[in-house]
Order: structure tokens, then C-alpha cells, then sequence
């Protein structure tokens, strides 16, 4: 059997941001033909494919606040690539605002493009998993999912239904041979963060047990783990990449 024939597929979302392009590198420098769906910064997008990794990968462009959008995009995806051995959801929005400065035009948008049209890609996804008794998803998660943040209600109420749903759906798609698992990220150093300020980051780090932020790079570290077969009895599991929050 042939190299392209045994390669694995991983269909991740958001790869513009800080985590996405790191979970892009570190899936197609290990081998994988990565699928990267992204709605804009297209300065990220070009260096991404004029580097070198762009030869194992294809690159999708939707804006999840459609999750019309989305979902079209899913069944594209699935049309051309029926085995998709691996689905990350991790593109996400947040804004730091108290709660009542909240619209309803953001609601909308942050619960779109979090949680809804998330729970839509795997929707499509699954289908062609089920048919090959296999398969594993990942969703990015957040402390803020698990514990709430002040200022980070909406981001906290998207991030906490992603938890729900892994472990919900973990349950549904065990006896199919599918592994649904998540992220809790903490920290971590991305252009989504670049804004928080030095003194409250600092503050931030001076609760963790390791009193630092952490790095795009661990994140996918861990994301490979749990999509890998290393894993293979791992399942509804949400992992905790917070440096002990």
C-alpha cells in the first residue's frame, strides 16, 4: 500500500490564530494531510502556504458566524476528503467586556462561531467516522469553560457547552469507534491574548504552579496526543493545558 493511500487526515479549524497555525505544524510536519478551514488574516494564511508544510495541506476559507456557512463547508470537505481521520475545532472569538455590554448582534456571533457551528462540523464529520468505525475529535476548550470568568461570560458559556458537548457526544459515538475529547486551555500566548496587560498577566501566572503562560506549541503537543493512537482508550476526557490553574 501506497504513502498517500496509509496517510492520515486531520480537518482543523481556526488555523489562522496562534493555536491553529501551531496545531497545523505540528500535524503536517508529523505526516498528516491537514485540512485548515480560516475566516480571515490573510498575512498568516500566505505564510502559511508559502511554507513549506503547505505541500500536506488544503486551506478552506468560511466565517463560522454562518453556521449555514459552515455547514456547507463541512459537507464540501467531507465530499472531497471521505476519510477524515481526525476533526479539531478551535476556531473561536472572545472579547473582555462586562456582560451587559454584550449585544445581541455578539451573542450571536461568539455563540456561532464557539459552539454552534462547531457542533455542525462534527454533525458532517461523523457521518463518513461512523461509516469507518473510526475516527477522533478534538475540541479547544477553556479554563473559562470549566470555572467562568468575570468579563468572559459569553466566551465562558460557549467554551463550557463545547465541554458538554464532548462528553455528551463521547457517549453517543463510543460503540462506533469514535473518541471525542477536549482541550481546557489556559493562558496562552496568542494574538487573541496580545492585548491583556503586562500586570495582569503577571497576576495571572502568579496563581499557576508552573507561573507562566504557555505557548501554542504545548497546546498542540497535546492536541496530538489525543488524536493520535497513543490515545487509543482515551475518550470524553478534557484535558487540562493551563500550567495548573
Amino acid at each position: 500500500m501506497n504513502k498517500e493511500a496509509t496517510r492520515k487526515t486531520v480537518f482543523i479549524t481556526g488555523i489562522s490564530g496562534g493555536i491553529g497555525g501551531a496545531l497545523l505544524r505540528k500535524f503536517a510536519e508529523n505526516g498528516y494531510f491537514v485540512i485548515g478551514q480560516f475566516c480571515n488574516n490573510s498575512e498568516k494564511i500566505n505564510e502559511l502556504k508559502n511554507s513549506e508544510i503547505s505541500k500536506n495541506c488544503a486551506f478552506f476559507q468560511c466565517d463560522f458566524s454562518d453556521v449555514s456557512a459552515a455547514s456547507s463547508l463541512a459537507r464540501k470537505i467531507c465530499s472531497l476528503y471521505p476519510k477524515i481521520d481526525c476533526l479539531i475545532n478551535n476556531a473561536g472569538i472572545t472579547r473582555s467586556a462586562v456582560f451587559q455590554e454584550n449585544d445581541d448582534a455578539f451573542l450571536e456571533k461568539i455563540t456561532a462561531i464557539n459552539l454552534v457551528s462547531p457542533m455542525a462540523v462534527t454533525r458532517e464529520v461523523i457521518k463518513n467516522m461512523i461509516s469507518y468505525k473510526s475516527g477522533s475529535i478534538l475540541n479547544i476548550s477553556s479554563i473559562w469553560g470549566t470555572y467562568g470568568g468575570s468579563c468572559e461570560v459569553s466566551y465562558s458559556a460557549t467554551k463550557g457547552g463545547l465541554i458538554s458537548f464532548t462528553k455528551a457526544l463521547s457517549r453517543e459515538l463510543g460503540a462506533s469507534g469514535i473518541r471525542v475529547n477536549a482541550l481546557s486551555c489556559g493562558f496562552i500566548e496568542t494574538p487573541m491574548n496580545s492585548s491583556v496587560e503586562l500586570s495582569a498577566k503577571d497576576a495571572f501566572c502568579d496563581g499557576l504552579s508552573l507561573g507562566r503562560t504557555g505557548t501554542p506549541e504545548e497546546v498542540a503537543e497535546a492536541a496530538f496526543f489525543l488524536c493520535s493512537d497513543s490515545s487509543s482508550y482515551v475518550t470524553g476526557q478534557i484535558l487540562g493545558v493551563d500550567g495548573g490553574f
